[in-house]
Parts: structure tokens; C-alpha cells; sequence
């Protein structure tokens, strides 16, 4: 993302709780067709992702990029929920404005990356042990895949050497997720996760992330460089978004 986009970063004023219902009631069928343009078959896995694409579209003022975009925000979020007949019409529409364009994104555990990607992410890696899941076959270069598990102490070098606009993981700091040993869940743990996040992001970047064991032992923010700055309620859990300072 350019410096000049960087600027555009702003907070929304919808109340956390508003914002949610927004997200799941306009984007909820978008993003299970934009799913389809990438797997070309039903995943609810990419449709739990609608609060990520709508943090990710409001916090960095993305529907502001062009005068397209504007309409398109307000048909989405305007009146009822957009369901599946009037999602598979927007959702090409979408594609071609490419409103990610410039950014570059790191998903931690999951394929979401892919759709960021196809959105016009200038960058999208995704690190998780099981993306072959999710088959993905790009037009365009951008985007890396990286099957193995994330080390927050050892990085791979693809990924150590960048600076991301965005770093973000779903239930990866969650009880059971793989990440997270069952034996072995501590503060320093997930300190451990949350400052490797803060060194992979740019200033002014964002981190958006999901899971239980954030509110239970994330305590951080001075070390990682990641401020809080809104918690989300979502379905059965929170969605928490930090700034890079």
C-alpha cells in the first residue's frame, strides 16, 4: 500500500456491536461467492472471514477509492441483507475495481489470503500446514502459499523479510487450534505470537484477529508495538483489530 493510502487509515464511528451486524448482513453471501470464483465450490470456511474483508475495507477507508466502490458500499449496506442472487451480481463487479490493490497481507493459519489476493493484493501469503485444502491457481503473480505450521520464534525467510499493511489469523489463538498446545498454553505464549505480528507489520498497519486466548492472556501491546484499538463480537466469539504504532 502506498504511503498516501497508509493516510487513509481511519476509525469508523459505528458502534463495534453495528458494525458486526453490518459486516454479516451485507457480506455474508459476497464472500461465499467470491469463494466461489476462487474454489468454484461451497466453503463456509471463507464466509467466517466477513468481519476480516469489512475491518479490512472500513478501517483502511477502502470503499473511498473510487467513486464505483462508494455506490457499491452503499448498495451493499444500505436496506436489507444482500443474499446469495444479489451477491452473485455484485460479487464480478467487485473483482474488476480490485479494491485491495497495493496492499500486501499475511494470513496466519488459513486461506483467506486468497481472496484478498484475488482482489488486487499486491502481495498475499498464507503460512498454514494444511493450504493445499484450498486450491488456489492465481492469474497473476502476488501470492505464496507456505505449507507448514507458524513459528513465531523462526519466521520463514519468505516472510521475515517483509513488512505487511495487514497480518491477520482466524482461531489461531484459540483452545485447540493446532497453534496453541493444550499443555502448554501461557501469557508468554501468545506474547510470543503477537510480537513476531508486530514485527511483520508496517506502521500504521493492522493486525485483525480471532480466537479466545486473546482476551485471556494477551497483555502485550508495549512489547509487539500492536494497540488495540476495537473489539468486535462475532458468532460465538471476538474479533479483535490493533494498529502498528
Amino acid at each position: 500500500m502506498s504511503e498516501a493510502q497508509g493516510e487513509k487509515f481511519i476509525l469508523p464511528k459505528e458502534d463495534p456491536k453495528r458494525l458486526e451486524e453490518n459486516w454479516r448482513r451485507g457480506l455474508w453471501y459476497l464472500i461465499g461467492e467470491l469463494a466461489n470464483f476462487i474454489n468454484r465450490k461451497p466453503d463456509i470456511c471463507y464466509q467466517l472471514y466477513y468481519d476480516f474483508f469489512g475491518a479490512t475495507m472500513d478501517y483502511f477507508n477502502l470503499w473511498q477509492n473510487s467513486e464505483e466502490l462508494q455506490k457499491m458500499k452503499s448498495r451493499i449496506f444500505t436496506g436489507g441483507a444482500v443474499l446469495q442472487n444479489e451477491a452473485a451480481g455484485i460479487t464480478p463487479e467487485l473483482v474488476r475495481l480490485q479494491p485491495m490493490k497495493g496492499m500486501k497481507v499475511l494470513e496466519i493459519g488459513g486461506p483467506f489470503a486468497q481472496v484478498f489476493h484475488l482482489l488486487g493484493a499486491e502481495e498475499a501469503m498464507a503460512i498454514d500446514p494444511f493450504i493445499e485444502k484450498w486450491p488456489y491457481s492465481p492469474k497473476r503473480d502476488g501470492y505464496l502459499a507456505i505449507p507448514k505450521r507458524f513459528d513465531p520464534n523462526n519466521p520463514p525467510k519468505a516472510i521475515k523479510e517483509k513488512l505487511f499493511d495487514l497480518v491477520f489469523s482466524r482461531q489461531v489463538l484459540a483452545m485447540g487450534s493446532g497453534f496453541v498446545d493444550l499443555r502448554e498454553i501461557s501469557d508468554e505464549r501468545v506474547l510470543n505470537f503477537f510480537s513476531a505480528c508486530g514485527k511483520l507489520t508496517k506502521s500504521g498497519g493492522l493486525n485483525i484477529h480471532n480466537g479466545d486466548l486473546i482476551e485471556e492472556r494477551y497483555r502485550g501491546e508495549e512489547e509487539s508495538g500492536l494497540q488495540r484499538i476495537a473489539t468486535i463480537p462475532v458468532i460465538n466469539t471476538t474479533t479483535v483489530i490493533f494498529k502498528k504504532i
